[in-house]
């Protein structure tokens, strides 16, 4: 990592902060921590932060990924090299923040694991009375949400994805964007407009998912990020 930094900060990995104004972004910190509830075990927290890395920055993304076990709740540190392997830039600020959010919701699902950041599409908040129907069960998109990621882990491909929703009674338009309308309901609904994991590129990656950390290589198109190591 100082190996990489130094040849495109043109700046030395050790220097120190300057004694005024603001120094240069050697490293980016993130924290991602698992409710006790969940039950997640370090090897899964751990190939989360592996495939949200991967899914978050690209394949030539340097990063230090440490799972802790020593409170109560697992939780993994993820030390990311300011620049890539092939001198790209990388950011914190207001919006990487809330791709960064998107992104840990659709890797937890992925893996079965309930996200504990609440946001969809641009990265506002769900709207009270969104929450309120998610609570009770009775929100028909958290239906179609539910359904989808249960069904993430059995399937191979989103065709087997969308032709499964259907056997279980849900109606899809197939055309530039993607329509679900569950059992009873009048109006169709775009899977983008459920959250940014739930898109057409976001569930085909999904998909892939679970090949993170097996040791395989998922077969892919040119534009997905997505790599096994």
């Amino acid at each position: 990592m100082r190996l990489v930094y130094e040849q495109f900060a043109r700046d030395k990995f050790s220097s120190p902060k300057p004694l005024e104004g603001k120094g240069s972004v050697k490293a980016i910190h993130y924290i991602m921590s698992f409710a006790d509830s969940e039950n997640v075990t370090p090897e899964l927290a751990h190939k989360i932060a592996k495939a949200f890395v991967r899914k978050n920055f690209g394949e030539d993304a340097q990063a230090v990924i440490a799972t802790h076990v020593d409170r109560s709740h697992v939780h993994c540190h993820m030390i990311l090299n300011s620049y890539s392997l092939s001198g790209q830039k990388y950011y914190a600020c207001r919006n990487s923040l809330r791709q960064a959010r998107e992104n840990v919701n659709g890797v937890c699902r992925a893996f079965g694991v309930t996200p504990a950041l609440n946001f969809e599409n641009k990265g506002r908040s769900v709207s009270y009375y969104e929450w309120a129907q998610r609570k009770n069960g009775s929100s028909w998109k958290e239906q179609i949400r539910q359904a989808i990621n249960g069904l993430i882990n059995s399937v191979n491909s989103l065709d087997d994805l969308l032709q499964a929703l259907e056997e279980r009674g849900y109606e899809i338009k197939r055309g530039k964007y993607i329509s679900v309308r569950t059992p009873g309901q009048e109006g169709f609904v775009r899977t983008k407009t459920l959250g940014e994991e739930y898109t057409e590129e976001s569930l085909k990656i999904r998909i892939l998912y679970r090949e993170v950390g097996a040791g395989t290589t998922p077969a892919q198109d040119s534009k997905s990020q997505l790599r096994a190591t």
